[in-house]
């Protein structure tokens, strides 16, 4: 182990010891199917922003956020997510998704409440999942909670799903916010509380300033 790789309990005993918080870098994805809201969820949490029109992700796009997990009688614990917004098609799933997948810590799972068969397909998603990284923690998110006139299933259903695989659900809305906030911190608390084995968070070598860098930190185009 090098000397900027720990464990949760490296972490923890470094964070009680130090005045000043510190940072440790989490990579996270989200998986799901084409047009289920993935960018635009991300654009919520990282920038408050939304729009109506609809962008393909082609390949992968990556953002940074760092985040304040609150612990009742204890320290915060500051992660700097690192998220790629994974591209929701079939063929690239098929070729591209193993290599991106590699050194994520947690995944966010998004289905779009207005489509069924984005939750049925979830089975698939989780199926690559577990083959590349084994089991990780997880956040089931069914989106557009907004468009309540046009919903084809809701919070039983996507509970019900969520707990066969051990895990919490949330109902979001990339337009006005609604629960996007609360589904990354649930994820990061997940990943501090149950940590993937074998990978050791890393510490950010100097502290941002500010708590959200807004930008994309890298955009990776791999299908021509």
């Amino acid at each position: 182990m090098n000397a900027d790789s720990v464990t949760i309990n490296d972490m923890r005993s470094t964070d009680n010891n130090l005045n000043q918080p510190e940072t440790w870098k989490v990579k996270i994805c989200l998986l799901g199917d084409g047009a289920v809201g993935k960018t635009s969820l991300i654009n919520q949490f990282v920038k408050q922003h939304f729009t109506d029109r609809y962008l393909l992700t082609i390949g992968t796009n990556t953002y940074k956020k760092r985040i304040a997990i609150k612990r009742p009688g204890q320290p915060d614990i500051y992660l700097s997510f690192i998220i790629w917004d994974i591209m929701g098609q079939l063929t690239f799933r098929q070729v591209f998704l193993p290599q991106y997948l590699k050194g994520s810590r947690g995944a966010l799972l998004v289905c779009d409440l207005t489509r069924r068969e984005t939750l049925e397909r979830l089975d698939d998603w989780m199926d690559l999942m577990f083959v590349e990284w084994g089991e990780i923690p997880l956040v089931f998110i069914g989106n557009k909670n907004d468009l309540t006139d046009l919903h084809e299933f809701g919070k039983d259903e996507l509970e019900s799903f969520s707990k066969d695989f051990g895990c919490g659900s949330f109902l979001t809305s990339a337009k006005t916010g609604e629960n996007v906030e609360e589904a990354f911190q649930a994820l990061g608390r997940k990943i501090i509380d149950n940590p993937p084995p074998n990978l050791p968070l890393v510490k950010v070598r100097e502290e941002p300033k500010q708590l959200t860098p807004d930008i994309p930190v890298q955009n990776f185009n791999c299908i021509k």
